[in-house]
C-alpha cells in the first residue's frame, strides 16, 4: 500500500512539472506530418486529417431550424462512415 500511495505521489509530481505545449508549435508539428504524409501519399496518414464528420445532433438542430421533420440518419450502421447522409421531410 505505501508503494502504491508513494508511487502515485511521485507520478503526481511529475505530471505537475510537465508543460503545458505551445498552441502555434503544436499547430507546425501538425502541419509538418500532413505536408508529409501527402507527399508520400499516406492515406492512412492523411485520413486523420479530412475523415471528419459534423455531429449529428449538429445536423439535427439545423435540420429542425430550417423547417424539418421526421429527420432520420440513413447510415447509422455504417462502421465508419464518413459523412452522415440524413434525411427529413419539409413541413
Amino acid at each position: 500500500m505505501r508503494i502504491s500511495i508513494g508511487l502515485l505521489m511521485a507520478m503526481l509530481a511529475f505530471v505537475a512539472q510537465a508543460e503545458t505545449p505551445d498552441p502555434m508549435a503544436l499547430k507546425a508539428q501538425l502541419q509538418d506530418y500532413y505536408f508529409d504524409a501527402a507527399r508520400r501519399g499516406d492515406l492512412d496518414m492523411l485520413n486523420t486529417f479530412y475523415n471528419w464528420t459534423i455531429p449529428e445532433s449538429v445536423c439535427e438542430q439545423w435540420f429542425r431550424a430550417n423547417g424539418f421533420r421526421d429527420i432520420t440518419l440513413l447510415n447509422r450502421n455504417e462502421p465508419h462512415a464518413c459523412g452522415l447522409h440524413m434525411l427529413g421531410v419539409k413541413c
